[in-house]
């Protein structure tokens, strides 16, 4: 037969995986054995595997799980497969998410431990299910970010600038940002008084033109009388939490 030379191939890799690759210690894998064996889920879906699959519609409800994973489903060595994983009995489902749980490391890694050793249908989404109604994880966790704001194109350069102040390394730095091309000018500042940033800005402007609007992150040098009177007429915007310009940076290296 043509086939068996493929058929051949591919239980010699399944072998090997369940000899040398899967995470478990011959106690456990005879564990899942004889709980697969005691299983009539198991046992049926065994069948089939080795008999052929029946149409979708003649399968037994508690078998219609496993008919959409059926290419995937193989025999091995006694063991009931998924691919390189376990096919856990419903006997040790419990257990089994347990011991993926223990640590608490999160879906995503519960995730990855369950991908390399376990399976049975809707597994991914009981770990799930379990990781965040633990306590443990939920105070583990890390809150998700909040989105970053987009900011409106002007209509052409320098209409709108961001600016801030950050340190780098012991030194602090003034960020001016054009909304329009993106462009950023990193100045170090040897003081950060009011005085210094309109000094650098002044320059700045005289390179650029006055801007219609500046938006800031609230520095208390953005408030002061002197700043206020060097930018006026044009508009003062303070932007509090928002750091859109700050996202710029870094694509740039500061010398």
């Amino acid at each position: 037969m043509e086939d068996e030379p493929f058929q051949t191939d591919v239980e010699s890799f399944i072998n090997n995986v369940v000899e040398n690759n899967l995470p478990a210690t011959k106690q456990r894998l005879d564990a899942y054995k004889d709980a697969q064996e005691h299983d009539s889920v198991c046992q049926q879906v065994r069948q089939y595997c080795q008999q052929g699959w029946p149409i979708k519609n003649s399968v037994e409800p508690e078998i219609a799980p496993y008919w959409k994973y059926k290419q995937f489903l193989t025999v091995c060595k006694g063991l009931l497969m998924y691919g390189q994983r376990i096919v856990v009995p419903k006997v040790l489902q419990k257990e089994t998410l347990q011991k993926i749980h223990e640590g608490h490391q999160g879906i995503e890694r519960c995730r990855g431990r369950v991908t390399s050793s376990v399976w049975w249908p809707g597994v991914s989404s009981q770990v799930a299910q379990m990781v965040q109604q633990c306590p443990e994880c939920a105070k583990n966790s890390t809150p998700p970010k909040e989105p970053l704001l987009t900011s409106p194109l002007p209509d052409f350069s320098w209409q709108v600038i961001g600016t801030d102040l950050f340190e780098l390394e012991g030194k602090q730095y003034l960020l001016i940002v054009d909304y329009f091309s993106r462009f950023p000018e990193v100045i170090q500042l040897k003081s950060t008084t009011s005085a210094a940033v309109i000094s650098q800005l002044k320059s700045v402007f005289a390179r650029h033109g006055i801007p219609e609007t500046v938006q800031s992150d609230n520095e208390p040098q953005m408030h002061h009388w002197n700043l206020l009177s060097l930018l006026t007429p044009m508009s003062l915007t303070t932007l509090q939490a928002a750091r859109n310009s700050l996202k710029v940076t870094d694509k740039w290296n500061v010398q």
